[in-house]
């Protein structure tokens, strides 16, 4: 499939087994896990925590008061 889409297969499946990014998911779901993540997606506003595509547009609100507030 990546081939036929005119994408490097080989180097697209060797950097995503590569032990660097192995590691580097290891981290995110170590952090994941840390931040209380239970489900995908998950949102983080700061600290606050927004779970499934219906609470994006919370997340984005929350988001934009936030930006207010900074200026």
């Amino acid at each position: 499939m990546l081939t036929a889409l005119g994408l490097p297969a080989r180097e697209i499946i060797e950097t995503a087994e590569s032990p660097s990014n192995k590691e580097h998911l290891r981290q995110q779901t170590d952090e994941a896990l840390a931040r209380g993540i239970f489900g995908a997606p998950t949102f983080f506003v700061g600290d606050e925590m927004f779970w499934g595509n219906d609470r994006l547009d919370d997340a984005m609100d929350r988001l934009r008061s936030r930006e207010s507030t900074l200026y």
